[in-house]
């Protein structure tokens, strides 16, 4: 069952916005194949768009800014409620609109416009920047006129107009209820799926998010002009947050049958990627296998806007690189309370064990960054505790870097 909100689009006193907002919510909430939920802009106080990064890069510094990116991810649809002001939609509206975009993407939107002309020029507006955020808009839409749905600043629409808006609902439902299947965060790679014996991982530094766009339409050039290796059990494409960085990560039945798979398509393999998108710098391919895995108790589910933190480590061999690894399970495991936002952690050891790759995965990037305030080495734990202490101090392994990302593509099974 999918969750919508009405969103009430207009913050201007004497608004009639929340009597429209409440004439499609006591409608709605007689459906029994979703939940419905008023959201009014006002009561989040969001000032002139005041992020200095671009809302792709999901890098969210204010505290309202995060607020309202959390209440827009935990919905699966939406129906925009806009008044019509000079042809167009609310600035308040608009505004919200812009402070976000993963928490907008791949989901249904509706619309109830009201003004002298039903508000349609509004909802055109709307219709276009839905479009630019992934928004699928469906056909139907509510157009309440000021002259005949309105009494007393109240909003009394006429019978006629509640057809309209079961079909409208109906086409946000059924659109809803697919787009949830379609949305990256919750078809991300099963990291600790048994079948998986061997992990391919390539980075690259790409230095501009221009660059991070190339290099992801390259690869799904590639995957578009070649044949699927029965071996591959998934290939996931992912983009770090701050527009300088791309990793794979492939899973495959076995190492034997990837290197097999790799000289039958080398004549399409990726490392053409430097010559298609010059000035990228290439880290890997490097061979992994999963080591171990930690999940806290009651861990918190995977949702919209989940951070995937990548992890690097260099060590001096396999028996330091899983030394150091158990210590860590070890001091996660002694912690009486985990990190509020940890989903889960995938510590990986390269073929020569030189290499550790720490797959992590966030509800957000938020609660990571949160966390590296309490434990700046690692981002979890306590550094005070002896276990923590033993990990930083351990002999023969190095902390190579972080990065943040979030899924761009996947191509084979989800997490499941």
């Amino acid at each position: 069952m999918i969750h919508v909100a009405i969103i009430i689009g207009s913050t201007r006193p004497g608004r009639t916005a929340p009597s429209v907002a409440r004439w499609v919510h006591d409608r709605a909430v007689r459906r029994a194949d979703a939940t419905f939920e008023i959201v009014d802009i006002a009561d989040y106080d969001l000032p002139h768009l005041d992020e200095a990064k671009p809302p792709m890069m999901g890098q969210y510094n204010a505290t309202h800014t995060n607020r309202w990116a959390a209440k827009i991810a935990s919905f699966d649809a939406f129906v925009f409620v806009t008044p019509e002001y000079n042809h167009s939609t609310s600035g308040a509206l608009k505004n919200a609109i812009d402070f976000l975009f993963a928490e907008w993407n791949d989901k249904a939107a509706g619309f109830v416009g009201y003004g002298v002309n039903g508000g349609t020029r509004a909802v055109e507006h709307l219709r276009v920047i839905g479009g630019e955020l992934k928004l699928a808009d469906v056909r139907t839409q509510v157009a309440l006129s000021i002259s005949s749905d309105f009494r007393d600043g109240e909003a009394r629409p006429e019978i006629r107009h509640e057809a309209k808006l079961r079909t409208m609902l109906d086409e946000i439902v059924s659109w809803g209820e697919a787009l949830k299947h379609v949305r990256p965060d919750e078809r991300l790679p099963d990291i600790a799926r048994p079948d998986v014996e061997a992990v391919v991982v390539n980075q690259w530094t790409v230095g501009s998010p221009e660059r991070q766009q190339a290099v992801v339409d390259a690869i799904a050039a590639q995957w578009a002009h070649r044949s699927r290796p029965e071996a591959l059990i998934s290939f996931a494409t992912f983009t770090s947050t701050d527009g300088d960085a791309v990793l794979t990560y492939a899973q495959w039945t076995s190492d034997t049958a990837q290197k097999e798979a790799i000289d039958a398509h080398r004549t399409t393999g990726f490392r053409v990627l430097e010559d298609e998108v010059p000035g990228i710098e290439p880290s890997g391919p490097v061979n992994y296998e999963l080591y171990r895995s930690f999940v806290p108790d009651g861990a918190p589910p995977r949702q919209p806007g989940s951070a995937i933190v990548v992890v690097n480590i260099e060590a001096a061999g396999a028996v330091q690189a899983r030394e150091w690894i158990d210590e860590v399970l070890s001091a996660l495991g002694s912690e009486g309370e985990p990190h509020p936002g940890l989903i889960a952690a995938h510590f990986h050891i390269s073929g020569d064990g030189t290499q550790i790759l720490n797959y992590a995965e966030w509800v957000s990037e938020r609660a990571h960054r949160d966390a590296l305030e309490n434990g700046p080495t690692l981002g979890i734990g306590q550094t005070d505790s002896p276990h923590w202490r033993n990990v930083q101090n351990m002999p023969g392994v190095t902390p190579a870097g972080l990065q943040r990302y979030r899924l761009s593509s996947l191509a084979g099974a989800p997490a499941g």
